[in-house]
């Protein structure tokens, strides 16, 4: 997978930075640019938020653009990924917003809607400032499969990757089985 353009999407919280450097790893690997995008109310805030953000990538030494969004959350990303030709959107499992282990609602949205791969980027560099200095290092990928034709392509491009980074790949896929209930509320777990 060599992407040509990255799509960063933030809230601006410390919480998203950790994608920072997950974008600039693909910007790396394919000799593309990143544009972070943010949907909101523009101010002051997110101004300094976008900057800060920019300068980081920047000194990562990747080519960098930054766009505030109004209007829908998922929508504004989607069609911002569409007009600047994304080939990857990189995001984060939630923002400040979200509570627990499962995924934001815009994250989430975004893997269902999206016409283009999304990464998920978890497990936070630093909730300090954004990363600066290196795009992240990646030794091991894990893709699933549910061996159908899409996700082959995903299985694929996980595989390319791991090439590239002479890293460790390992394809997952979840078989159920049909004696297991698939309904078992917490009161008959023990």
């Amino acid at each position: 997978m060599k992407p040509n353009h990255i799509l960063l999407a933030t809230d601006l919280s410390p919480a998203s930075w950790r994608g920072i450097p997950q974008a600039a790893r693909l910007a790396w690997l394919g000799g593309g640019d990143v544009t972070v995008a943010w949907v909101g109310d523009a101010g002051d805030d997110a101004a300094r938020g976008l900057a800060q953000i920019r300068e980081g990538l920047e000194q990562m030494d990747v080519s960098v653009r930054c766009e505030a969004l109004s209007g829908a959350v998922v929508p504004a990303l989607l069609e911002l990924a569409e007009s600047v030709g994304a080939d990857v959107i990189v995001t984060t499992k939630h923002g400040d917003n979200a509570r627990g282990n499962a995924l934001g609602s815009v994250t989430d949205a975004l893997l269902r809607k999206s016409p283009v791969p999304v990464l998920v980027a978890h497990d936070p560099l630093s909730y300090e400032e954004p990363p600066r200095a290196k795009p992240a290092v990646w030794r091991r990928i894990t893709v699933s499969t549910d061996f159908s034709a899409v996700s082959q392509l995903g299985v694929l491009e996980a595989a390319r990757l791991c090439q590239a980074l002479g890293g460790h790949l390992d394809v997952v896929s979840v078989v159920v089985d049909p004696r297991c209930p698939l309904n078992v509320d917490a009161d008959g777990v023990q």
